[in-house]
């Protein structure tokens, strides 16, 4: 059993490997602004490490052929601020499919896909059930947004509120300050409470009413919603390994089961 990089062997290596059990892994991202203090990067490295520790947790019981990452994803409401780049829903579907469908066409049967990104997940889960039924290929989902405020919640002391830490903020602050802290320019971080999240009970980012948001307009004037400063490497490493964890798993199950 080993972990394969794509872009690192030759067709002829892709040909001996078990289509049947083989998971392609492929990590999506953004870049849009996570605030003035953050990497415009910061979901995709997210994405990447974490399926990049999983990998290594199963590397001895799971064969892997990982893909390059997506580093750019569906970020329109951040378009206001520079830097930000982004896809329309229909382009990054119609990537999503000829991706999975070229994976198809080889005989692999299952794809794992570890997002980092929020405003990701409703394209993937278009783009998975068009993909099953026109390539039959099986597409498993890993949102890392899907389950990281239940994470943070359950393994560090979280201090922010749910309501409004929703970026830039306690948990995307804290994860990077534990994995690239060289890219964190705390001096600049600033803690911004959104009014009308705060106030809310049934319209939130997360439901039980959601809404297209634009960040400049409805979140987060400064790119931040949420207190930055309350981020620490310590609740990023308690939540990175919450992630990994959970990530292990999924691949495990997906190879003994599915």
């Amino acid at each position: 059993m080993a972990i394969y990089r794509l872009e690192n062997i030759s067709f002829a290596d892709v040909d001996k490997l078990d289509r049947e059990n083989t998971i392609v892994i492929l990590p999506c991202g953004s870049m849009e602004q996570h605030g003035p203090h953050l990497p415009n990067g910061m979901d995709t490295q997210v994405a990447v490490k974490v399926i990049e520790a999983a990998m290594k947790n199963v590397e001895k019981d799971v064969d892997c052929l990982y893909i390059p990452p997506i580093p750019i994803g569906q970020s329109p409401e951040h378009m206001d601020f520079p830097g930000t780049i982004t896809f329309t829903a229909e382009t990054y579907i119609r990537m999503l499919k000829e991706i999975s469908c070229s994976v198809a066409r080889h005989g692999f049967k299952k794809m794992y896909i570890v997002n980092g990104h929020g405003g990701n997940i409703s394209a993937i889960g278009a783009a998975a059930f068009d993909i099953r039924d026109s390539c039959k290929l099986q597409i498993y989902m890993f949102n890392v947004w899907a389950v990281i405020v239940g994470l943070a919640n359950q393994h560090t002391n979280r201090e922010a509120s749910n309501k409004t830490d929703a970026h830039g903020g306690e948990i995307e602050t804290s994860l990077m300050l534990h994995l690239t802290p060289e890219n964190v320019k705390m001096d600049r971080s600033i803690d911004e409470k959104n009014e009308k999240l705060a106030a809310g009970e049934y319209v939130q980012l997360g439901g039980p009413i959601s809404f297209n948001w634009n960040s400049l307009e409805d979140i987060a004037p400064s790119g931040i919603s949420g207190v930055a400063s309350l981020g620490t490497a310590e609740k990023g490493a308690a939540i990175f390994d919450a992630l990994v964890d959970l990530c292990t798993k999924g691949l495990f199950e997906i190879a003994a089961k599915w």
